[in-house]
């Protein structure tokens, strides 16, 4: 019991050094040993910790906690890095809400970027041409009208009521 209270009550050092028998500068005072921890896995000798390379993963990093929804918007876009400073994401098939968050929000993540990476921040917004689209659209909308209307049921409905179809 006495070495296990001797354990819990006063914790043993080991001296990393040795000091001389000679040597005043210690003498009347407590001395602990302290032992040195390996460094950090993340840490490289050979690198200068106040020279780390900023990427665009670390921006997004940054903006996620302070701006959501630009994370969660330019984290689906590609990003390309020119070599003249400046960085250009692409972004697919944005809805106008989306459109209208990144106008509203574009000069304040510009200026992040420029703080934070040193490069000018562009942002582009690749849609499908919107005028296809809509003439694929109105000829779907023709043809359903059209199958409806000549539809069996339909046209057996318009002979029994003698009636006609008047929304077409």
């Amino acid at each position: 019991q006495t070495d296990s209270k001797r354990l819990i009550s006063q914790p043993e050092f080991e001296p990393a050094q040795v000091p001389a028998s000679n040597d005043l500068t210690t003498e009347g005072y407590d001395t602990h040993a302290v032992r040195e921890t390996l460094s950090s896995p993340g840490y490289l000798a050979d690198q200068d910790p106040l020279k780390t390379k900023k990427t665009w993963e670390d921006f997004l990093k940054k903006i996620e906690n302070t701006l959501p929804f630009m994370f969660a918007l330019l984290s689906k876009g590609s990003a390309k890095e020119k070599g003249d400073g400046e960085i250009i994401v692409e972004l697919k098939n944005c809805s106008s809400f989306d459109k209208k968050r990144l106008e509203s929000k574009s000069h304040e993540l510009k200026s992040i970027c420029k703080e934070f990476l040193k490069k000018l921040l562009t942002i582009n917004i690749l849609s499908p041409d919107n005028q296809l689209t809509q003439s694929n659209n109105k000829t779907k909308q023709t043809k359903a009208k059209q199958a409806a209307f000549t539809h069996p049921l339909v046209v057996e409905a318009q002979k029994i009521f003698n009636g006609e179809i008047l929304n077409y």
